[in-house]
C-alpha cells in the first residue's frame, strides 16, 4: 500500500486502506495522519481541513475544553 501512495500520494481507496489498517493495529496516530491524508485529497471533504491550522490540540482536549466551559 506505502508503495502505492509513494506513486499515486492522491489515491483515495489506498489512504482508506491504510488508515483502517493502522486502526485495526492499534496505531492511532499513524492512522490520524493517514485519515486527515484522505480528506486533503477527497474533493468532498478537504473544505473541512480549512482551518485545522488554527486548532489546537487532539479533537478530544477540543471536546473536553468545549465541555467544561459549558454552564448548566
Amino acid at each position: 500500500m506505502c508503495r502505492c501512495l509513494e506513486l499515486h500520494p492522491n489515491n483515495l481507496q489506498a489512504l482508506m486502506a491504510l488508515a483502517v489498517s493502522l486502526t485495526n493495529t492499534g496505531m492511532k496516530q499513524e492512522a490520524c495522519e493517514a485519515l486527515l491524508g484522505w480528506m486533503r485529497h477527497n474533493p468532498k471533504y478537504k473544505h473541512l481541513l480549512k482551518n485545522r491550522n488554527n486548532q489546537q490540540g487532539s479533537p478530544s482536549s477540543r471536546r473536553l475544553s468545549y465541555s467544561t466551559s459549558m454552564t448548566w
